[in-house]
C-alpha cells in the first residue's frame, strides 16, 4: 500500500474483492511484526473475516553468502569504478596502472 494505512486499506480491498485468503511476507523487525500481528487480528476477527497466510523473509545476508575474494567483493560493490592495477616495471619496481573494471563476472 503506497497511499494510506495498510491496516485500513487491505481489509477494505479484501472485502471489496470478497477474497478467501490474504497473504504477505513479514520482515523480521519489532515494529513490522507488531503491524503484521495487528493486520492478522483485523482480518481474522474483524467485521470481514478471511484466512491469513504469512511467511518470514530475511533481508540480511549470511556471511557465508558473501564473496570471499577481495577483488570480487570490490567489483561487486562498485562495478563502474576504475581501479589501479599494480604491475612490475623492468627495473622491478611496482607501478600503478589504471585499468577499467570488467562489467560482467562469469
Amino acid at each position: 500500500v503506497r497511499v494510506g494505512s495498510a491496516l485500513a486499506e487491505v481489509p477494505s480491498i479484501a472485502q471489496q474483492l470478497d477474497v478467501d485468503e490474504v497473504a504477505w511476507a513479514e520482515v523480521p523487525g519489532f515494529y513490522e511484526c507488531e503491524a503484521s500481528r495487528t493486520m492478522q487480528n483485523i482480518l481474522q476477527y474483524g467485521s470481514y473475516r478471511c484466512n491469513v497466510f504469512t511467511t518470514c523473509t530475511l533481508t540480511l545476508a549470511h556471511p557465508h553468502d558473501l564473496p570471499r575474494n577481495p577483488d570480487t567483493w570490490q567489483h561487486l560493490a562498485r562495478p563502474n569504478e576504475r581501479r589501479r592495477k599494480k604491475s612490475r616495471s623492468k627495473s622491478g619496481k611496482q607501478t600503478a596502472q589504471e585499468v577499467a573494471s570488467p562489467r560482467n563476472i562469469v
